[in-house]
């Protein structure tokens, strides 16, 4: 990588500040921790800011796209990682710690054997720092090997290191080198560098979490992911009056995002007679109800749904999103009781309204700002959809992403 220096002054010059976004679960895989590194990198750069993205080792041509210029392959995952193809032995490695974690090892060791997958970032980050610059470091989504990246990273440089932004997910604490007292470290980190760390939850209920667990307060930023100012026309967003409805299940699928759920959102559309297309994003991995779901909706909706393969690049995921007249997001309840959604920062990028079950985590963005409606069941959801002011809509989203721009300037040091 080219840094900024001044090469008759042996000096860096003025705009010396960079900020590390870096992720080590962004594989070789598109996923939403690509999404929210680049989206977090697009706020930055917007901002005018220097940056530089840590991924997996093993990320693919794919996610090293999105970064043209400033990626960096270096970061070491056991989950994230190599197939048998790309080098035996490291293959065989990841492996045994996975075989390991199975079988059962004690967390002294795991902490020891986790400096193999430490050593390349902890060597990278070392050398920038030796290039004097103004370090700060961004999370988007903290897993197990990136908290203890940030906790070695700490006890060696922590003087020298501008800011740390991390956004607690509770992902931290699962796999073999999941961190199980997370917050305890994460508050006792605080404790020794309170000027330095700010802890950024992305939906609310996560702020209760994270002040139970005697995180300081002062330290704790609401961190929706970043408004990013995404050009379209606005005409690709038709009014709800106009058919064919255009609804979204965006998102690749999977059981706990209610796939088995958009059957009765359809059959009540369809019996109501209300004219709709919908797009469903199919899933990477199928499970035991979903080919009977897929083979009801094929016999019963055939003609009003468009399937997208489970592949489609982040651009044309956006896309498609951007021509909705309608999110819906049928999580269930069990499983986003405290997790967010990307796509629901991403449709109000492009001012899309947005639905949900109710009491799910970010259920409180949507009632909270105005972004669309939350539903008990099918019936409710006809009844709101039906309901449904577009123009109080479009301006409460409208106030929302000023809200989430405010929200990160913060959250990332920035006012």
């Amino acid at each position: 990588m080219n840094f900024n220096y001044d090469p008759h002054k042996g000096k860096v010059i003025s705009n010396n500040e960079i900020f590390i976004i870096f992720d080590f679960s962004c594989g070789r895989f598109y996923t939403h921790h690509s999404s929210y590194l680049k989206d977090y990198e697009d706020f930055l750069t917007s901002k005018g800011k220097k940056t530089i993205v840590w991924v997996n080792s093993s990320a693919d041509q794919e996610v090293l796209d999105l970064f043209p210029k400033n990626v960096r392959a270096i970061l070491r995952s056991n989950l994230y990682s190599y197939t048998i193809r790309d080098g035996t032995l490291k293959f065989f490695v990841d492996y045994l710690f996975n075989l390991l974690y199975k079988i059962g090892i004690p967390n002294f060791i795991v902490s020891i054997l986790s400096y193999y997958y430490l050593r390349s970032a902890l060597g990278e980050l070392r050398s920038i720092l030796n290039q004097h610059y103004k370090v700060n470091i961004v999370a988007p989504t903290l897993d197990g090997l990136g908290l203890r990246f940030i906790s070695s990273a700490l006890k060696r440089y922590g003087d020298k290191l501008n800011s740390i932004s991390l956004r607690i997910m509770g992902v931290e604490q699962r796999s073999v080198f999941g961190v199980k007292n997370s917050l305890e470290l994460i508050s006792s980190l605080i404790l020794k560098y309170t000027d330095k760390i700010r802890v950024g939850y992305e939906v609310k209920a996560f702020e209760k979490v994270l002040t139970f667990n005697e995180i300081n307060k002062a330290n704790c930023y609401w961190a929706p992911m970043p408004y990013i100012n995404r050009s379209r026309s606005k005409s690709l967003n038709l009014s709800l009056g106009e058919m064919p409805l255009k609804l979204g299940f965006l998102g690749a699928a999977r059981p706990n995002k209610g796939f088995d759920f958009i059957p009765k959102i359809l059959d009540v559309l369809k019996t109501n007679c209300i004219d709709f297309t919908a797009y469903i994003h199919l899933p990477k991995f199928t499970w035991e109800e979903f080919t009977y779901v897929k083979e009801y909706l094929g016999k019963n909706h055939g003609d009003s749904i468009i399937f997208l393969e489970s592949g489609i690049t982040k651009d044309h995921l956006n896309s498609y999103i951007s021509k909705m007249n309608l999110i819906v997001l049928p999580y269930r309840l069990e499983n986003y009781k405290l997790a967010g959604s990307g796509i629901l920062f991403i449709a109000c990028d492009y001012s899309v309204p947005v639905s949900s079950f109710e009491k799910l985590a970010f259920t409180w963005d949507i009632e909270t700002f105005n972004l669309g409606f939350s539903f008990k069941n099918e019936i409710d959801f006809l009844q709101k959809l039906q309901s449904l002011d577009l123009n109080k809509t479009y301006k409460a989203i409208k106030t929302y992403n000023q809200q989430r721009h405010k929200a990160n300037c913060m959250f990332l040091g920035l006012i």
